[in-house]
């Protein structure tokens, strides 16, 4: 049989085994320390741990909903479900999931984050760590939300849609800390299979298109078309992303998926490949007007109107000549 280390320290633990100075922590410490030195089992770890954690994260959700009846999660993401009460979906035992909130199958929800009251989370979504999602807030199916992201009310992510690590969403113009104004929320509506990059800010009241690529650290204050790639500060459209995520060429024709694509009044491309799932939706013909310069939309700049219409340098008519 493998020896255990003793609980105290020999000789110092006071009646009843407690000891009459040291604090439990000090003692539990020091025991582990002790375990390490000898190579010997410790009287406790850390899947112990974990389900005293399990059991008091039940109990607060537990206090926090008048005393209703919570079921324990789970032990691990590929466990199934059972009982009656039984999840579709996983939650990491560090996570909180809120009443009255409707969570798709397949969905992963890790390390301390939160679902607030009245949201809805499609299938197979993947919610990192340290994310808040709500409250009253609708995410599509088949989306991933990086690291420490808040999905705040007036929020709408479509399907397909990938939020990278600590972007920000926002949802009040001009807010103040004393001054209460969620009744001034603005609404953001992210389309399907778009992509927003790390660090990025989106200032509430716009819409970005299906299949948009929103670069990292950009601040969108307008509303991107569908497949626009924006970058800096404030966000311009630079460019278009195909379906698959790469940036499309100027004859519009992906070189990594071969969808083609052509170009529309209002400046944004449609596919043409026939018979695929994932075609833009309808383009906005005032964002075009929104963004301006030199005469010419950002938008129409963007994909040239036909082969030959552009040099080498990227230049357009009388201005070919200038380097």
């Amino acid at each position: 049989m493998e020896e255990q280390c003793p609980p105290f320290p020999p000789g110092r633990a006071g009646a009843g085994g407690r000891h009459p100075r040291a604090g439990a922590l000090r003692l539990e410490c020091e025991h582990f320390l002790r375990c390490i030195a000898n190579g010997t089992q410790p009287v406790t770890d850390g899947r112990e741990g974990l389900r005293v954690l399990r059991i008091l994260n039940a109990s607060q959700q537990s206090l926090n909903a008048d005393g209703a009846k919570i079921p324990l999660k789970a032990s691990a993401p590929g466990e199934k479900p059972k009982g009656e009460n039984a999840q579709s979906y996983y939650a990491h035992d560090t996570a909180v999931i809120d009443r009255k909130c409707d969570i798709g199958a397949g969905t992963k929800i890790w390390h301390f984050s939160h679902v607030l009251s009245g949201s809805r989370i499609g299938e197979n979504c993947n919610i990192g760590q340290n994310v808040v999602i709500g409250p009253d807030v609708t995410i599509g199916k088949n989306c991933k939300i990086q690291n420490n992201v808040s999905v705040y009310k007036g929020v709408t992510l479509e399907d397909g849609v990938f939020c990278g690590p600590s972007m920000v969403f926002t949802n009040i113009i001009n807010p103040r800390a004393e001054i209460s104004k969620m009744d001034q929320v603005r609404p953001t509506l992210v389309k399907k299979g778009a992509t927003i990059g790390a660090n990025a800010t989106v200032v509430c009241g716009v819409t970005i298109g299906a299949c948009a690529f929103v670069g990292a650290g950009a601040v969108v204050t307008k509303d991107v078309p569908d497949h626009a790639l924006c970058v800096g500060n404030p966000a311009r459209v630079t460019g278009w992303a195909c379906a698959c995520g790469e940036r499309l060429a100027k004859r519009t024709v992906c070189k990594a998926c071969g969808r083609k694509y052509k170009k529309q009044k209002a400046g944004s491309p449609r596919s043409e490949t026939a018979g695929k799932p994932d075609q833009p939706e309808r383009n906005s013909h005032h964002v075009s007007r929104q963004i301006r310069g030199s005469g010419r939309t950002e938008l129409q700049r963007g994909i040239p109107d036909r082969e030959g219409d552009r040099d080498d340098a990227g230049l357009r008519g009388p201005h070919r000549h200038r380097q």
